[in-house]
């Protein structure tokens, strides 16, 4: 008779081996099965994690961060937050406003 509950790997197996060729490999698919569902498990839970991470610092007022330059909010001035959560910072600005007045124009493609 097998084990309800086993208190050492070695019981486990023990067991394991007793059983007839069908019933391991019946045992092999189901915890293959399980280990599955567990590393998918894993992996929305880490999705979810870090889907609650990035709520909770927009939430918080957390440092936001120019899409531009990599500046941070301590690192600026002031940050400009456009449509689709874009992020700008006053020095890019400034460096915006200069290519597109034509002083010291250097090597950058303008989009219109």
């Amino acid at each position: 008779m097998m084990s309800d509950r086993y208190e050492s790997a070695e019981a486990l197996l023990r067991d394991y081996y007793r059983l007839s060729t069908e019933y391991r490999y019946k045992v092999d698919k189901y915890i293959r099965n399980l280990m599955r569902i567990q590393r998918a498990e894993n992996g929305e839970k880490a999705q979810i994690g870090r889907i609650e991470r990035m709520f909770k610092k927009e939430r918080d007022g957390a440092e936001y961060i120019c899409n531009f330059c990599g500046r941070t909010e301590a690192e600026a001035h002031h940050m400009i937050m456009g449509p689709g959560k874009v992020v700008i910072c006053d020095e890019c600005v400034k460096l915006c406003e200069e290519l597109m007045s034509g002083k010291d124009m250097i090597d950058v493609e303008i989009v219109e």
